[in-house]
């Protein structure tokens, strides 16, 4: 990637997520993320939002960027003039901003607090960019799961008490992936059907955590899993995800979406206007509760064309009614798809934006509970300014110019003198 390139000028891509989570009268967090443009580097910076718009105090407010905590700043004073420090809290109404940098493709923003009434209250966002697209796409993404195994019941971790993780990989692209293989910076023990997805396959891996004392004594345990696969020829590919557990019974869903260009009216291999892109949705019941109904809207209804439409049968192939009606059991997934067709508008912003956010209801006992599960999925594809083809004046003094023009006088002369003769 030139400098050229990378110092081009960049389109912020603002994305506006926001989620209640609790009670009517719970804490409501929303977190606006304004990242690197898809247009820009492959390393850049993260500036983020983190506001509570409920009407009580969230305590605990901690935020990882990729399954790590953030190695960025959030500033030492709110919106409102109050001081703010990690694991620190926000009143109701107020928000922190913070900002940091970030590598890579794709990234992911966790933030985490406790309600009035101690239940974890998390959010996770997912983020991809994706380079200016070509026939050939290999692209392939992984969703992770965790349910903590609480024997004793006693909400604390415990040592040899134990995590169920779940790793559900995606193939995005148009081409077959072999070689598939699962790792995550626990060291797990990860099982996985097979090593070759055929183009739209999925699957699901799994693995068990078996807690230390160490780890016993933390409030939150981390994992990041990374999947590895061959895409077309030797094209080497990959993907992660991360999650953050507390001891506490957590409802959690998290979303995927990848762009893949489907339609080149123009063929010449890059996305421009008229052409078509294909988003693919990846929806997964990430926490330990079932959730029950499953939603997903789009920001900005005009950057899909129609409807988003899923799958009538889950990955672990339960039924599915459709967005605002189906259900997800406990780390099982469904996919879901749309259109959109790039616009001139699209060329001049120099990337196509697209923004998801998605609810899940938990339910408890067989009844929902007072909170609602949230994520968001967004994508942004570059759509690089094609050629401009401009018709550079003639020079006065070139005497091919002026022959032509002296032979197109001629002409006019003729014609206007044969209509002449014959009116007379």
């Amino acid at each position: 990637m030139n400098n050229d390139w990378k110092n081009r000028t960049r389109t912020s891509l603002f994305l506006a997520l926001a989620v209640t989570l609790g009670s009517a009268q719970a804490g409501v967090l929303e977190v606006g993320q304004l990242a690197h443009s898809a247009k820009a580097a492959r390393n850049g910076t993260v500036t983020f939002n983190v506001a509570n718009a409920g009407a009580e105090q969230i305590a605990d407010v901690n935020v990882y960027v990729n399954g790590q905590n953030f190695a960025g700043a959030c500033s030492n004073v709110t919106a409102r003039g109050n001081a703010f420090a990690p694991a620190g809290a926000l009143a109701a109404g107020d928000s922190v901003d913070c900002s940091g940098a970030i590598a890579g493709h794709a990234s992911s923003i966790t933030v985490q607090g406790k309600g009035a009434n101690g239940a974890t209250l998390g959010y996770t966002a997912h983020q991809v960019f994706s380079t200016a697209a070509v026939p050939s796409q290999s692209r392939v993404g992984i969703l992770l799961g965790a349910v903590f195994n609480d024997t004793d019941l006693d909400q604390h971790f415990d040592a040899n008490e134990t995590i169920s993780l779940s790793y559900t990989v995606f193939n995005f692209g148009n081409t077959a992936l072999s070689s598939i293989s699962v790792s995550d910076d626990l060291g797990t023990v990860i099982s996985c059907p097979q090593t070759t997805l055929a183009i739209g396959g999925s699957m699901k891996c799994t693995g068990t955590h078996t807690i230390s004392a160490g780890e016993a004594s933390g409030v939150a345990i981390s994992t990041t899993a990374t999947v590895d696969a061959q895409g077309a020829g030797t094209q080497f590919i990959n993907s992660d995800d991360s999650v953050i557990r507390t001891s506490t019974t957590a409802a959690e869903v998290r979303g995927l979406k990848s762009p893949l260009f489907t339609q080149d009216n123009d063929g010449n291999t890059v996305a421009g206007p008229g052409d078509l892109v294909h988003y693919t949705f990846a929806i997964k019941n990430s926490g330990s509760l079932m959730l029950n109904p499953v939603n997903m809207l789009e920001a900005d209804p005009t950057r899909i064309d129609g409807n988003i439409t899923c799958d009538s049968t889950t990955l672990d192939g339960a039924p599915f009614s459709g967005l605002g009606t189906g259900a997800l059991n406990v780390g099982d997934a469904v996919l879901c798809s749309a259109d959109y067709t790039i616009t001139d508008a699209d060329v001049q912003a120099g990337e196509a934006d697209n923004l998801a956010n998605i609810t899940g209801q938990p339910i408890v006992a067989g009844n929902p509970s007072g909170g609602v599960a949230s994520g968001s999925a967004a994508s942004a594809l570059v759509v690089p300014a094609g050629p401009q083809l401009t018709a550079a004046p003639t020079p006065v003094n070139d005497w091919r110019a002026l022959l032509l023009l002296a032979l197109g006088m001629l002409g006019i002369g003729f014609v206007a003198s044969r209509r002449k003769t014959q009116t007379r």
